[in-house]
């Protein structure tokens, strides 16, 4: 995925990609841009959730950015990720061997936010879920996002914001989302928004988060 657009990553004006291990290997699929004039990159890692299976599933990676915060020093670390497909139906996880996969993959994003978010870090993270949220909090199984994410405090930016329902990321459903770990209080949702994904030919609506941190002192 990410090895057939490294030539757009690149061109992006204003930004920088954050590729771990050289920018070589699966690895690489789950891209993190960032803009330099805000955000000083401090590493760049990927960590393998689970081994593929032909004709099933592939390997999966949670992608983790470290930045350094230009405004006060604070140290911001974001994940991007992308979990297997056709786990979830109307909220409820389908009787297939990749469920449970995918969630130890939540769990494992949820413990590693937690993790790096002590003291003034913060921790954010974002990409495909593959679980529809609206459907995801009725239902609120015990495997997907809505019951983990709660458990370890964090909040998707959909909860957060109250969004409606009509606000979907691919077909009819609300799959892609960014979330933020709430521990000291310092990060407050303000808006959320699809922006133009047509570089990229995905059918999928990016999503843009804003958020105010409050500073530390």
């Amino acid at each position: 995925e990410a090895c057939q657009y490294r030539d757009i990553f690149d061109e992006v004006p204003g930004m920088k990609v954050a590729l771990p291990h050289g920018g070589k290997g699966d690895a690489i699929n789950n891209p993190i841009w960032y803009d330099p004039t805000e955000l000083h990159l401090l590493s760049a890692t990927a960590f393998r959730v689970h081994a593929g299976k032909a004709h099933e599933y592939p390997a999966r990676y949670i992608n983790t950015a470290m930045f350094r915060w230009e405004v006060d020093g604070t140290v911001i670390f974001y994940n991007n990720t992308h979990l297997n497909s056709h786990i979830e139906v109307a909220g409820r996880p389908r009787p297939l061997p990749r469920v449970r996969l995918s969630s130890e993959h939540f769990n494992d994003l949820a413990d590693r936010m937690k993790g790096d978010a002590k003291g003034y870090s913060l921790a954010f993270c974002g990409g495909d879920f593959n679980v529809d949220e609206d459907a995801d909090n009725r239902v609120d199984f015990s495997g997907f996002p809505s019951a983990i994410f709660h458990k370890y405090g964090i909040e998707s930016i959909y909860d957060e914001l109250h969004t409606p329902k009509s606000f979907k990321t691919h077909d009819n459903r609300k799959i892609d989302v960014i979330a933020s770990y709430k521990g000291d209080g310092r990060v407050k949702a303000k808006r959320v928004e699809r922006i133009d994904t047509s570089i990229l030919h995905t059918d999928h609506d990016a999503i843009c988060g804003t958020y105010a941190i409050r500073t530390p002192g």
